[in-house]
C-alpha cells in the first residue's frame, strides 16, 4: 500500500531521484493543486534512466514535466471537442438517413424489420436476444423518460422522431446502430458525412471506403473515452481500434507499408486528426489541428529539443509535420511537411 506524502515529502523524494527544481515553491503549488499521480506518475517516463526506472536523467527538472503535462492536458480539450462534434453529426446523419428511407414516425423508423438483427446473445434465463434487441431496449427507456426534450414530445407530439430520440443515446449506443443498418444505408451515411458520391460506394467492392469509415467510428470512439477519463492523449495508442491500411487514408498521412507495419498511421492522436479531415464538415479536423498545434507548440518552444520524440508520440512520421510556424489556414497545408 502506498503511504501518504505530505508536499514537502514529495519533493524531497523527487529530489533524491535527481529531479531538479526551478521554483519549489510553484512545484508545491501545482502538486497540491493537481497531484503526485497526475504529474509525475503520467508523465515522467521521458525523463527517467533506461538503467533505473526511479531515477530521472541529468538535467531534468519538474518544471519540464509539468510542461508536458500541460501541453497534454492542451490537447485532452482538443480532442474531446472533436469527438464530441464527430458525435454530432453522427447522430444528425444517422437521423436523417433514418428518416428519409423510413419516416420521421417512431412507429415506422422503429421496426426491427429495418434493421439487421445482429449476434445473438444468451441473458441469465437462458432466453435469446438480439444485438437490435439491446439497442430498441434502450430507444424505448429514452423515448419514455421524463426529461425534456423526449417528455414534450412523448405528451405533445405522441412521436419522437429519430433527431430527437438520438440525443439521449450514447456514442456507443449509435456505433451499435450504425452496424446493425442494411447496407444502402450505411452508403447513404457514408455518403452525406463524408460527402461522396454514392455511386463510388456501390463499386467500392472491396469495402475501402467502408472499412475506413468503420475504423475511424471505433478510433473516435477510442480517444473519446480515453479523454472523457482524462488520460494521456499525446502518446496513446489504442488498444482496441486500429486503422486497416488503406490508400485512402495513408496516402494523405504520408504513410506507405513500411511505415504502416513499423505502427505508423494505426491508433495515434496524427491518424485520427488526418481520419477526421475526410468529414465534410472540415470544422472538426482543423480545429483538432488548431489545439495541437498551439500546445504542442508552447511546449517546443521551451524544449525544442523534444521535438522528434513529441511528435513521433502522436504518430507522425518523419517526413511530416503539423508544428509551423506559418499561420494555419486549413488541415491540408497542416498535413503538408512545412516546418521550418
Amino acid at each position: 500500500m502506498k503511504e501518504f506524502k505530505t508536499i514537502e515529502e514529495q519533493i524531497e523524494l523527487l529530489k533524491s531521484r535527481n529531479l531538479k527544481f526551478i521554483n519549489e515553491q510553484s512545484a508545491k503549488d501545482h502538486l497540491l493543486s493537481y497531484g503526485y499521480y497526475e504529474i509525475i506518475n503520467g508523465y515522467k517516463d521521458y525523463f527517467l534512466t533506461s538503467s533505473d526506472p526511479d531515477s530521472y536523467k541529468n538535467g531534468s527538472t519538474f518544471e519540464q514535466i509539468f510542461s508536458l503535462y500541460n501541453m497534454d492536458k492542451g490537447l485532452q480539450e482538443g480532442v474531446l471537442s472533436a469527438t464530441l462534434d464527430f458525435e454530432r453529426i453522427l447522430k444528425t446523419t444517422i437521423a436523417y438517413a433514418i428518416a428519409e428511407e423510413y419516416s420521421s414516425d417512431q412507429y415506422k423508423y422503429l421496426q426491427k424489420a429495418n434493421y439487421k438483427t445482429g449476434k445473438a446473445h444468451k441473458d441469465k434465463n437462458g432466453h435469446t436476444y438480439f444485438d437490435i434487441d439491446s439497442v430498441f431496449k434502450k430507444f424505448e427507456y429514452i423515448i419514455n423518460d421524463d426529461v425534456e426534450p423526449f417528455k414534450h414530445y412523448r405528451l405533445k407530439h405522441e412521436n419522437t422522431p429519430p433527431w430527437i430520440l438520438f440525443k439521449g443515446a450514447t456514442l456507443g449506443n449509435m456505433l451499435y446502430f450504425y452496424k446493425l443498418q442494411k447496407p444502402d444505408i450505411k452508403n447513404r451515411i457514408i455518403s452525406l458525412m463524408f460527402d461522396i458520391p454514392i455511386d463510388f460506394l456501390k463499386i467500392d467492392k472491396n469495402g475501402v471506403i467502408k472499412n475506413f469509415f468503420s475504423d475511424l467510428l471505433s478510433l473516435n470512439y477510442s480517444f473519446r473515452n480515453r479523454t472523457a477519463h482524462s488520460g494521456r492523449i499525446y502518446n496513446y495508442k489504442s488498444e482496441k481500434s486500429s486503422m486497416r491500411h488503406n490508400v485512402i487514408l495513408h496516402s494523405r498521412l504520408g504513410i506507405d507499408n513500411r511505415l504502416y507495419r513499423q505502427g505508423f498511421g494505426r491508433n495515434d492522436l496524427y491518424t485520427l486528426l488526418c481520419g477526421l479531415s475526410f468529414l465534410k464538415d472540415k470544422t472538426v479536423s482543423i480545429k483538432l489541428a488548431v489545439h495541437i498545434n498551439i500546445n504542442i507548440k508552447k511546449y517546443l518552444d521551451l524544449y525544442p529539443e523534444d521535438k522528434p520524440k513529441i511528435l513521433n508520440s502522436i504518430g507522425i512520421p518523419p517526413n511530416k509535420c503539423i508544428v509551423t510556424d506559418d499561420k494555419i489556414i486549413d488541415i491540408m497545408q497542416l498535413l503538408d511537411d512545412t516546418s521550418k
